[in-house]
């Protein structure tokens, strides 16, 4: 990515590559209130290329707002009013591996962001090379490395570690944006899933939410490409995440632009592959994966 843009004192970057996509620094934390007056910025100001203009609503918006095009992105999150609530909402296994943690002697503790957490995480990363078939990308990697990679945002983080007796098997990591609050991380250690470490951690997750005043807790996408529902939407379902579909808007400011919307390029190259095609790919892909580790 080049260097933020400042355009009406908010960070805005521009894409890499023949396409010039200029988005907000941190669209998911971030709302565009005046879109209009930052497009007339573009149009005047000597800045770089910008061929589109994209940026994000928010939840609660569901609604567009603007009348620009735009396409749908989906999210999922869990509508906070109290732990009770969330806590009726599950489904009764959920309930059941929280109850198992905490029986089996779980704790969960808020940590500081320091050298000895980033050790910590280190042991639950280094648990198994493979996280949902695929290669996990903080296996094995140097401290320095992992405090780079978990250290964003950190002045507006909350850190979680689940703890069986004195050994870290859970982490979770939860940013803060206005009312809404972001899991980045959630992970525990393959060889304590009998100890439900991510379900006490989610539980934690929501209990702080309430204490903030949080009203969505968000966890990536419900569904990702055309994978419709698979194991990760099972999971955000019993758990209490909703899907929400949110605008994603597109506005093409040069020829460039026009034909970058006209070809659907903001897709996900993921979409564009049949499901029927993808589903033994990605089979293949994991016995592949799973014998080379």
């Amino acid at each position: 990515m080049a260097n933020p843009i400042m355009i009406l004192n908010q960070r805005f970057v521009n894409s890499e590559g023949f396409f010039k996509v200029l988005r907000p620094e941190n669209e998911w934390d971030v709302d565009i209130d005046a879109p209009q007056l930052i497009i007339d910025q573009l149009r005047t100001r000597r800045i770089p290329r910008v061929d589109v203009f994209s940026f994000r609503q928010r939840l609660p918006h569901t609604e567009p707002a603007y009348d620009f095009f735009y396409a749908v992105d989906n999210t999922a999150a869990i509508p906070i009013t109290s732990y009770e609530d969330w806590w009726k909402g599950v489904n009764h296994r959920v309930r059941l591996k929280v109850k198992k943690a905490q029986r089996l002697g779980v704790t969960v503790r808020s940590v500081s962001f320091d050298d000895d957490l980033v050790s910590q995480m280190k042991q639950i990363f280094d648990d198994d090379p493979l996280r949902q078939g695929v290669p996990f990308r903080l296996y094995q990697k140097s401290p320095a490395f992992i405090k780079e990679k978990m250290g964003t945002f950190a002045d507006r983080a909350d850190f979680f570690c689940a703890y069986h007796e004195s050994e870290p098997i859970g982490i979770l990591k939860m940013v803060y944006s206005g009312s809404i609050a972001r899991m980045m991380t959630i992970i525990g250690k393959i060889s304590s899933r009998d100890k439900a470490p991510v379900n006490a951690l989610l539980a934690k997750a929501v209990d702080r939410c309430v204490e903030k005043s949080v009203h969505f807790l968000t966890y990536g996408q419900f569904y990702y490409g055309r994978k419709g529902f698979d194991s990760v939407a099972q999971f955000k379902l019993h758990n209490g995440f909703k899907k929400y579909d949110l605008p994603h808007y597109y506005i093409p400011l040069t020829g460039i632009g026009r034909i970058y919307i006209a070809l659907r390029l903001y897709k996900d190259p993921n979409e564009r592959i049949p499901e029927s095609v993808a589903r033994p790919m990605r089979a293949v892909r994991d016995k592949l994966y799973a014998i080379r580790h």
